[in-house]
């Protein structure tokens, strides 16, 4: 189906029995909303492309760093997979398996390479 232009839609929802003036108001909603949906996807692809930028970062400048917090993440989400698992089984285990304070990645002032 071929993409209506402004005039159509309006013409479409005065078809439907509403003012010119409410026609107006809603198909500049629609724009609206479906240009602050497409400028949100584009932030958010921009924000994975500097996340992915930052991994490549760390991965490069900070090795030790990035093994341990790449650590951290696993655990997080073994965490997390087991939670929903214990949730999917009608069992709940509050306590993660993993501590988050053993094996902490040091921070600036105690690893002194940042």
């Amino acid at each position: 189906m071929a993409k209506m232009t402004y005039n159509e839609r309006i013409n479409e929802k005065l078809n439907q029995g509403i003012s010119h003036l409410q026609a107006e108001i809603e198909v500049t909603q629609e724009d609206y909303d479906a240009k602050i949906t497409a400028l949100r996807r584009r932030q958010e692809t921009e924000e994975t492309r500097i996340r992915e930028i930052m991994i490549n970062v760390l991965w490069e400048d900070h090795r030790g760093l990035f093994d341990q917090v790449e650590a951290k993440a696993r655990r997080r989400f073994e965490d997390a997979v087991e939670q929903r698992r214990a949730r999917a089984n009608g069992t709940t285990n509050s306590e993660p398996r993993h501590h988050e304070n053993s094996e902490e990645p040091e921070g600036p002032d105690d690893a002194g390479q940042y």
